[in-house]
């Protein structure tokens, strides 16, 4: 109760006082540890102060709304262990493509929780009334570009904190976007979520490709990257697995602050706003400065295209079974040879079957079909004259043009066809064995004594 109303007062970001209905621990001591088990919680305002819990400890620049939320932590006097799976609500919002002409993309900034100013009652707050409103009262605004939103395309009064995301040394702060289909939303249409305040929307459907982001790590016209892409103060971006990263240290605050980065539309150029916050002249021409923060940072669109994920995986090739197995392959016998063969980027696209008789000298290539029902590739060898090695390897291509080659390590996979008796030798040599077996048989008879 002290935590929630008190000391790390959530009023401000919750809009109602922390209130505790029931709690039940289990504390044990193992050695010289002692171990907290929380069995049942039930309260209002849990999730907002755990948001000012991991604010005040390792997540500096970013409040959230957890849902859902395990926690398991190990905290000493020199250092904290921390494994935290959580839900998150609000952390990306539906927004208008600052690249794709009527695009929509899921925006990402980094924000705190306050949405109400500092009271006496309670004056812990980062929604400053000094930051977000001019001397004369009136507040500062944004421009909305959120389909869904009643104020889209209108100048909306500022109702949350942008924050700046800083990283210390040695710390990251990475973003995996997914690489299946998602739904995007633009305004118009017949879906409805949200308060009756809320537009309608049309939802479309593509895959999460990045866009516009602040700092810029993909090239804005003709403006470089502000970061290099390795090392410590570094962001990188790869396609492939489609992560962001951020390694500090970063200083996004002054980043942000001190650029000149800006878009095509000038009221949301980022060195504009900056400018059309942060400064108030009065009438008799005084001008004052009050920093003020246009947006979280970092800013991150990803847009939702009809562009697939680049892939860049190669196709993966399980190791090949044959039958008849490879130390019983007669003449005349066909060979048939069954891989698994998978994609979960771009798909497979084919499976050839390579194979030679001579030693490489000259190789021939065959399609592996798709068995539905082992789910398997599958090719048939040609029967093979009795004294042949036959080696064979697969390639496969997915629908990225990757390639991938399953030979044994260059080895090749080998078989060789024995040799069968002829079947003018097969007749007496049972002819032979079954004599013997009856020779056998009748030296074990005993006889008979005479009395």
């Amino acid at each position: 109760m002290f935590e929630g109303n008190k000391r790390l007062d959530i009023y401000n970001m919750y809009a109602w006082m922390y209130s505790l209905s029931t709690l039940e621990l289990n504390v044990r001591r193992v050695g010289d540890k002692v171990i907290v088990d929380l069995l049942n919680l039930v309260t209002w305002g849990q999730e907002a102060l755990f948001a000012r819990w991991f604010k005040e400890t390792f997540l500096p620049g970013y409040e959230y709304w957890y849902e859902d939320l395990y926690l398991s932590a190990t905290i000493t006097p020199d250092y904290a262990d921390v494994d935290l799976d959580t839900g998150v609500d609000y952390a990306l919002y539906a927004h208008l493509s600052s690249r794709i002409e009527n695009g929509t993309a899921w925006a990402f900034e980094s924000i705190w929780g306050d949405v109400m100013p500092p009271t006496k009652m309670h004056p812990l707050s980062e929604y400053d009334p000094l930051t977000y409103f001019w001397p004369n009262g009136t507040a500062k605004k944004y421009y909305v570009q959120a389909p869904g939103n009643s104020w889209n395309g209108e100048w909306m009064p500022y109702y949350y904190v942008p924050s700046a995301w800083n990283l210390r040394e040695d710390e990251q702060l990475i973003f995996h976007a997914p690489k299946d289909l998602v739904p995007g939303y633009l305004d118009g249409g017949n879906l409805h979520y949200g308060s009756s305040y809320a537009r309608n929307v049309t939802e479309v459907w593509g895959y999460l490709n990045l866009g516009y982001m602040e700092p810029n790590i993909v090239t804005e016209d003709s403006i470089p990257p502000s970061f290099p892409t390795s090392g410590p103060g570094s962001i990188n971006y790869d396609p492939a697995t489609k992560t962001l990263t951020f390694t500090g240290p970063l200083d996004l605050y002054n980043w942000s602050k001190n650029t000149l980065l800006g878009t095509d539309d000038p009221l949301q150029g980022l060195a504009a706003n900056w400018k059309r916050l942060s400064y108030y002249t009065y009438l008799n021409g005084t001008t004052v400065y009050t920093p003020t923060l246009p947006r979280g940072c970092p800013y991150i669109q990803f847009d939702v295209s009809g562009i697939p994920p680049i892939d860049y995986t190669s196709p993966s090739i399980g190791t090949p079974t044959q039958e008849p197995p490879a130390d019983a392959v007669m003449p005349e016998q066909l060979v048939l040879v069954s891989a698994n063969v998978t994609d979960t980027e771009s798909g497979v696209k084919n499976v050839t079957l390579s194979y030679t008789v001579n030693n490489g000298t000259s190789w021939t290539n065959m399609s592996m079909n798709y068995n539905s029902t082992s789910h398997l590739y599958e090719a048939t060898i040609p029967d093979q004259p009795a004294g042949t090695w036959v080696k064979y390897g697969i390639i496969a291509y997915d629908n990225a043009e990757n390639q991938a080659i399953k030979d044994n390590a260059g080895e090749y996979y080998t078989y060789y066809i024995i040799h069968e008796f002829p079947s003018a030798i097969i007749l007496p040599l049972l002819l032979i064995l079954t004599m013997l077996a009856v020779g056998i048989v009748k030296r074990r008879i005993p006889r008979k004594f005479k009395t």
